[in-house]
Formats: structure tokens, C-alpha cells, sequence
């Protein structure tokens, strides 16, 4: 379908398609340990089923709440035959952060998915899982929070340069966090297996050149490794900064 906001390619998805498939050989997650955050449903449900069916080795899922991880864990048990860990943990909690990391031990891939969305009123919880953002005004704090965010995923892929790190925008999701928030959006939502398959192309080595960049998953991967030379090697381009242009100064 054709990008209903700006976009870098003209393909835009809201349902996952084959060359994001988790099922590719090309994206196995074969002997890899995945951590996810989220509190296991939602996105982050879906996320854990797909590295399941990339073939990870095992898969720990953070949450605050027992009864959604619980229900993950023996899903994805049951029909991938996966060992699965759950942490119930407060992302906010720097204590009970420290604990889970210890009982997982090491790991390959980090899929960083908690957040908190919801009325106006509650910014101060938002930006205690986010990042601080002390504005009262409907979706501020949010966005403000996550803007600061892909900064500091920036600096970390500057900072470790043989980390893969990419920030990732899910799409229109309809999970229980939009709900909650009470914004009206559009009905054509992506479904959630779009950001979960995404997520598994991106820990793959077919997406190295968006290293430290910032990606939708809507656009169209096959697009994407088009331009991946160009993508890779200029600097700016998929991230945030102040931009100008050097006539206005002269």
C-alpha cells in the first residue's frame, strides 16, 4: 500500500510478508539466547513467537504482570519445545533490572519493547519507564520521551560499535497501551506480527547496514536493502539531529 505518512520507500506494510519471515533461513535465530521486555502480550507476545520460530535457543520475557508471561512461556513451550524464563520485573526498577539480568545471564539479542502510554495525567509514569518528559499535554510526554530515546540509542551505537543496535518504530498497533491512552486513530492498524517479524529481520545479518539507524516497520525491507550502501554509509540519514542548511548561515 502506498506510505499514509513520510516514508523513505514507497511500500508500506501493515501485515507481515515473506521477506521478514521468521521461517527464512536467512534469519534464524538458531543458538541465540533472546531477551524481550513488554510484559508478554501484545507486541511483545508476538515478538517471543517469532524468535520461537527463527529457532532460538531459549527466550526470557520481562514483565511487570505473572499471568500474561506465565501464558507466553507455556505457549511458545508447548509448540516450539523452547525454553522460555519469565522475570517479572519493573523496567523502572533499576534493583529488580540488576536481578532479572543476573538470573538470565548472557544474552544475544535485547528487544528493549516495555513502555507505558496513557492519559494526560499519567506523565509522570510514562517518564519513569521512558525518559523524563514533564509535559501535561496529551501525547507529549510520550513522544518526547521516545524522541529522547532514539538519541540514546545513538550514542550506544556510537559508543559500541561492535553492538548491533537499531531503533525500531512498531507501527499503528492496536494493543491494550493505545487503548488505554484514549487516542483516536485510524482503523487500518497494523497487525502485531508486523513489528515482531520485523524485529527478527533486524537481529539478522541482512540488516547490518541500518546499524544505529532508526527504521519503521512498515517500510519494505526489500526497498530498504536497495539503498543499503547509501543507508550505511551516510552519516544523518535515518536519525535524529539538528539540520541545516549552510546557505542560511552565509
Amino acid at each position: 500500500m502506498i506510505a499514509p505518512f513520510p516514508s523513505p520507500v514507497l511500500e508500506w506494510h501493515n501485515d507481515t510478508y515473506a521477506s521478514i519471515d521468521p521461517k527464512r533461513p536467512e534469519l534464524s535465530a538458531k543458538g541465540k539466547k533472546v531477551v524481550i521486555t513488554g510484559e508478554g502480550y501484545g507486541i511483545s507476545r508476538d515478538t517471543a513467537i517469532a524468535f520461537a520460530e527463527a529457532g532460538a535457543a531459549a527466550i526470557a520475557i520481562l514483565g511487570r504482570k505473572e499471568a500474561p508471561l506465565h501464558e507466553t512461556k507455556e505457549f511458545i513451550e508447548n509448540k516450539y519445545r523452547i525454553s522460555v524464563s519469565t522475570h517479572v520485573t519493573d523496567v523502572a526498577d533499576e534493583s529488580a533490572v540488576k536481578q532479572a539480568a543476573k538470573e538470565i545471564g548472557e544474552w544475544h539479542v535485547l528487544d528493549m519493547n516495555a513502555g507505558y502510554f496513557s492519559a494526560p495525567a499519567g506523565t509522570l509514569e510514562i517518564s519513569a519507564v521512558n525518559l523524563p518528559a514533564p509535559l501535561l499535554v496529551p501525547a507529549c510526554s510520550y513522544a518526547s520521551s521516545k524522541y529522547a530515546l532514539l538519541k540514546v540509542m545513538e550514542v550506544l551505537a556510537a559508543e559500541f560499535p561492535d553492538v548491533h543496535v537499531v531503533t525500531i518504530h512498531p507501527g499503528v498497533i492496536k494493543t491494550n497501551m493505545l487503548e488505554k491512552s484514549g487516542m483516536s486513530v485510524a482503523d487500518d492498524f497494523a497487525l502485531a506480527e508486523l513489528p515482531a517479524h520485523f524485529t527478527v529481520w533486524i537481529s539478522s545479518p541482512e540488516a547490518a547496514f541500518v546499524r544505529g539507524k532508526f527504521v519503521s516497520s512498515n517500510w519494505d525491507v526489500d526497498e530498504l536493502k536497495k539503498a543499503a550502501k547509501k543507508i550505511a554509509g551516510t552519516d544523518g540519514l535515518l536519525t535524529t539531529g539538528l539540520h541545516y542548511s549552510p546557505e542560511l548561515l552565509a
